[in-house]
């Protein structure tokens, strides 16, 4: 026990507890703000309530409160709010009628299916697993149910990053601590000790397991409060009342699923960490060890993400490294695997994959002999080590990709990229709704006949509802403003779908945050590296020494650029496959934003000028965050000025935009306008270029100008 306080002291040494503060803050404050708009106001709570009193007092049955709820719902009188309250009563509600229908009919479907030819057959699976769905309900018929409010729910374990983030934290631990004294020298002599394997091993093991349980309790702790702290729990309801825990085939309330959850996520990460351990006692620590877990991880998100919903797919779907996580549908529905024609459950199934693979790479990593292979590549980069590079350029860009480990930002990135196709249901208002389906009667080239139909369609505003008028208003808008422009080639557009890729400002705040957090991260020891071994007085000695500054510059800019590319490249991909290039031949002129733009372009040339734009952006911040590590030379310091700079200012303004009544949001609206000007400069920078000025955009193109220059001056000062 001794050993095992001394590993876990030393795996907690150096930086890496301010990497997982870091982290930790880092989730707390995502999941908090993912929650914000969803959080229900003391208006629609206040309705809730009187509903509920309504219901319990006049309604007898769940037919008679749906009825009811439906009725208020189509009053010409009632607000947005209060529709939109009532009609997730009335979901609320019929799901508890449809689960009844569910239980009471579930024998009478199973005969039915028993006697189609396919399902007949004895001792196939779908015979066994109709009789084995059927006895598995038997035990829900004698349960009673109540409309739940599922928002809460689904938010809390719909938040995917404290998985990324846990494997991440998974990672660096197995890797710092059975890497360390290999890259010191020391492993060779602690294992020709007498308890320098197998005791010392599981001592090791034993550290980072107790970490990741804490930090894993902690994480999904501060997720699990934080939505108690802002939605209405009854705990002692069964988690069925939800639609999305229909199947489940046992009793469970939602105070109990919330705890099997959170024990679930828990042993599928002590999984990963013993697979993780294994890797990185096999080699070392080793790049290759990193290489074989990404591979291994990029193998299983593929299989969770890709294959089909069908019960031979599901054995690969969910036993492997990150389907195990994925505990909603493991232990929150229900499904059977077919193994050998036998229905086995998935939660019983995943429970004795992840104990029998776990105990298989707890014997392996304490018997396992370490091994010194080397792949090619990895010969390769050694001797390059010991090479004399020809190219300075390319020395600095191995430095940085290797020493700062770049290609794990990459993929991070990429899974992030990747993280965004995930199908999610989207919820537009009224007013959206209407427009998209007004807009569509005059989309396109604007015309005297257009303008006329508009006029049609706007009559008797007073007799539409608050959803209807607004869209109407939206449109007449438009048209106006494309009265004044009618001697151009402009066109009703779709504000809606065309207008998102220039004015979802959540998104671009969103975006360029996460390629400022990647950047100041990679940049940060760009030019601390040369100074931790007492090499930067060599460099200024160099004959050549000035293009080492300017290969570093370039090479932030070069990762500011990349970064840009690889977070917005999926939006982009993802907007054109979802809208095409549809009426984008018009000018941009027809958005009433850029009425007062002198420079005209097609909707189309300047969607790839907004692009070049938040590309040179990304330029724009790799340049000033190697200023920061260049004028902090501790990376730490570095990291909290550009924490400072732009990541404190890119979070105030993405909480300014959630659409919530909220007394931070609207101090950040009214107080900290100048701080969401900047911000809207760094991330809608295509909308704000021709509105600055000249003086303003100067001073603007001017900064990344003089701190190269101040840069350069710094580099040749510390020469002398």
């Amino acid at each position: 026990m001794k050993l095992v306080g001394f590993e876990l002291k030393k795996l907690f040494s150096g930086r890496i507890k301010w990497i997982l503060l870091f982290l930790v803050f880092i989730n707390l404050g995502i999941y908090y703000v993912s929650l914000i708009p969803s959080i229900p106001t003391e208006e629609e709570m206040k309705i809730r309530r009187e509903w509920t009193e309504k219901i319990e007092t006049q309604c007898k049955s769940w037919e008679e409160a749906i009825k009811l709820l439906s009725e208020r719902q189509s009053d010409s009188g009632v607000t947005i709010l209060t529709a939109s309250v009532l009609y997730q009563m009335s979901r609320e509600y019929q799901a508890v009628l449809e689960y009844e229908a569910f239980i009471g009919q579930m024998q009478e479907r199973a005969d039915q299916m028993t006697r189609v030819s396919i399902f007949s057959k004895e001792g196939s699976f779908s015979n066994r697993n109709i009789k084995k769905t059927v006895q598995d309900f038997k035990r829900m018929e004698s349960i009673q149910i109540e409309p739940v409010d599922e928002t809460g729910m689904k938010l809390f374990q719909n938040f995917y990053l404290t998985d990324i983030l846990m494997i991440l934290i998974i990672g660096l631990f197995c890797f710092q601590q059975f890497g360390q004294d290999n890259k010191s020298g020391m492993a060779n002599l602690i294992q020709a000790t007498p308890n320098g394997r197998e005791k010392l091993r599981f001592s090791q093991m034993c550290a980072i397991w107790i970490a990741v349980i804490g930090l894993g309790i902690l994480l999904y702790g501060i997720n699990l409060m934080i939505t108690i702290m802002n939605f209405q729990f009854d705990f002692s309801a069964y988690i069925q009342g939800i639609p999305d825990f229909r199947n489940v085939p046992f009793p469970l309330t939602i105070g109990m699923y919330c705890v099997c959850y959170c024990i679930g996520k828990l042993v599928a990460l002590l999984f990963i960490t013993t697979v993780c351990q294994l890797l990185a006692i096999r080699w070392n620590g080793s790049n290759l060890a990193w290489i074989i877990f990404g591979i291994l991880l990029c193998i299983s998100f593929s299989l969770w993400f890709f294959l089909p919903e069908s019960p031979i797919a599901k054995t690969f779907q969910y036993l492997n490294l990150v389907g195990i996580l994925d505990i909603k549908k493991i232990v929150g529905s229900y499904q059977n695997l077919n193994l050998f024609s036998y229905p086995v459950s998935l939660l019983h199934a995943a429970i004795i994959f992840a104990a029998s693979i776990s105990l298989i790479s707890i014997l392996a990593a304490l018997k396992i002999k370490r091994s010194q292979f080397r792949i090619k590549i990895f010969r390769r980069m050694e001797r390059k080590e010991r090479h004399v590079w020809k190219t300075v350029f390319y020395y600095e860009l191995y430095k940085i990709f290797w020493n700062q480990k770049l290609w794990i930002f990459i993929f991070v990135l990429i899974g992030i990229g990747l993280y965004g196709w995930i199908p999610k249901t989207k919820f537009i208002s009224q007013t959206e709704f209407y427009y998209n389906q007004s807009i569509v009667e005059v989309e396109g080239e604007y015309t005297e006949e257009k303008q006329k139909i508009v006029q049609m369609m706007s009559t008797n505003l007073e007799m539409m509802n608050e959803g209807q008028r607004k869209a109407m208003e939206q449109i007449v808008k438009q048209a106006d403003h494309l009265e004044q422009q009618k001697n151009k080639n402009v066109a009703f557009v779709n504000e809606n779908q065309i207008g998102s890729f220039f004015f979802d400002t959540k998104n671009e705040i969103k975006y360029t945050l996460i390629a400022v957090i990647a950047i100041l991260l990679s940049t940060s020891a760009i030019f601390y590296q040369e100074r931790k071994r007492n090499m930067h007085h060599l460099l200024y000695a160099m004959p050549q020494n000035k293009r080492i500054f300017w290969n570093k510059i370039k090479i932030a800019a070069a990762l500011g650029a990349g970064y840009t590319v690889i977070v917005w490249i999926f939006p982009v991909i993802s907007y054109f496959m979802r809208y095409g290039t549809q009426n984008t031949e018009f000018l941009i002129q027809s958005f009433p934003e850029f009425a007062n733009m002198k420079l005209e372009c097609s909707i189309f040339n300047y969607m790839i000028l907004t692009i070049v734009m938040r590309i040179f952006v990304g330029i724009y911040i790799g340049i000033i965050a190697a200023f920061l590590a260049q004028l902090f030379l501790n990376p730490t310091q570095g990291l909290m000025g550009g924490v400072i700079l732009f990541v404190i200012p890119l979070t105030i303004g993405l909480i300014g935009t959630i659409a919530y009544e909220n007394a931070l949001i609207s101090f950040i609206n009214e107080k900290l306008k100048p701080i969401l000007a900047v911000v809207n400069v760094l991330t809608a920078f295509q909308c704000e270029w021709y509105r600055m000025g000249i003086i303003p955009i100067s001073l603007f193109l001017c900064i990344p100008i003089v701190v190269v220059l101040v840069g350069y001056r710094m580099w040749n000062c510390n020469k002398k």
